[in-house]
Parts: structure tokens; sequence; C-alpha cells
């Protein structure tokens, strides 16, 4: 199987091919279908098996950039786990342009206050930062398509039940739900 088998347009697939990647890993080739269709998924695979582009390349296919909306959101538990999702993020961005915004602790605010005057297509950010922009009411969640939250299991260990129940509160009911964790106990299932 190849990712134009699982329906990724070919200047995706072009990307991939110049960043050395020609083939779909299992965590890929069992979930880029079902969420492109629009289904909710949680998937437990171990960390460096591709689980970025399994939830990433999706994403870039469903969005829209004719809505000038927040479409897709990505929460991690790290600031270091959001820079890494953003570069991976950004190599696609070659193929479809889309409009990112990394929000995480740590980054200048006002950077991202001005990047947000721009029209957002997919978020990336830490659950902190993220409050604080809805707090500020800079970041608006209500035409919210797909929300994934990766490595849900380190985000409830690392005590972001809170937060995570303050963000659900403001994203869409029928927004598509994705949890990608290396374990999944029977928190995150709850989570999701």
């Amino acid at each position: 199987m190849n990712f134009k088998d699982l329906g990724i347009n070919e200047c995706i697939v072009n990307v991939l091919s110049k960043n050395g990647i020609s083939r779909p890993t299992p965590i890929q080739e069992e979930s880029i279908s079902i969420i492109k269709n629009g289904s909710d998924v949680i998937a437990e695979a171990q960390t460096g098996t591709g689980k970025t582009l399994a939830f990433l390349l999706p994403l870039f296919e469903n969005i829209s950039t004719n809505d000038n909306n927040i479409q897709g959101l990505i929460l991690t538990p790290t600031r270091e786990l959001a820079i890494q999702i953003t570069e991976e993020a950004m190599k696609l961005k070659e193929a479809k342009d889309i409009n990112i915004l990394a929000a995480y602790g740590g980054k200048d605010i006002s950077a991202q206050l001005n990047k947000l005057k721009r029209n957002i297509h997919l978020v990336i950010a830490t659950p902190g930062r993220l409050i604080d922009h809805i707090m500020r009411g800079t970041i608006n969640l209500k035409s919210l398509k797909t929300v994934v939250f990766d490595e849900a299991d380190e985000m409830l260990f690392m005590g972001f039940k809170n937060d995570i129940e303050t963000i659900m509160k403001y994203i869409p009911k029928k927004s598509q739900v994705l949890c990608f964790s290396a374990t999944m106990d029977s928190s995150v299932k709850k989570l999701a």
C-alpha cells in the first residue's frame, strides 16, 4: 500500500517523497482513511512509528484553504512536541498552503497574536497557552472540524485534565476527535 492508495493527493505524496518517506507505516495505513472519512479515532502506537503523519496527512487533506477559520487543532503536552509537530506540518505546507499557528509557552505571545490576525487554519498548541488565547478572545474554535490529542496519556499524567475539560467547552460537539497515544489506559479512553 502507498500514500496514494490512502487518498493522499499527489502534491503531498511528492513532499513526503522529497523527505525520504515513500511507504506508510502500519499506524498510518490503519488510521489515515478512517480519519479522512471523518470518524473519531483512538490509536495506540509507540513513539517513532509515524503517529504524527498519521494525523497530519488527513488533517491537511480535510482542511479547506477557502475557509478562513481554524479547522484543525492539535493539542500536545509539551512545547518540545508542539515544535516537532509544527516542523512536520511546515514541510507539508509546501504542498498545501495552509496557515499554521504554533502556540506554546515560552514563545512570544505578541508574535502569536499578530499571526492570529491572519487567517489560521491549523493550531498546534499546549493546553495552557491555548486556554490563554481562548480567554483573550484571540482564538475562536467555533468552526473547528478536528481536534487531535497527541500523547493523550501524557496529558492526563501531567495534570492537564482540568485544562482539557475547559478546552472541550469551546470545541463544537460535532468535531472529530482523534486520540493518539503510546499507551492507552482507561483514563485516556474516558477522555476520548
